[in-house]
């Protein structure tokens, strides 16, 4: 029982780890874009 419960957990963390990552990625995108590009937001 236990070793499924851990199972479980690490699949959870690891999509989490996963979101936040691209999450991360996506805004790192948008503020390069707003870097060079301030147009393109007003």
């Amino acid at each position: 029982k236990i070793g499924k419960y851990m199972e479980k957990k690490t699949s959870i963390i690891e999509k989490i780890s996963s979101i936040l990552t691209l999450t991360i990625k996506i805004e790192l995108i948008f503020f390069q874009r707003e870097g060079y590009c301030p147009t393109l937001f007003f």
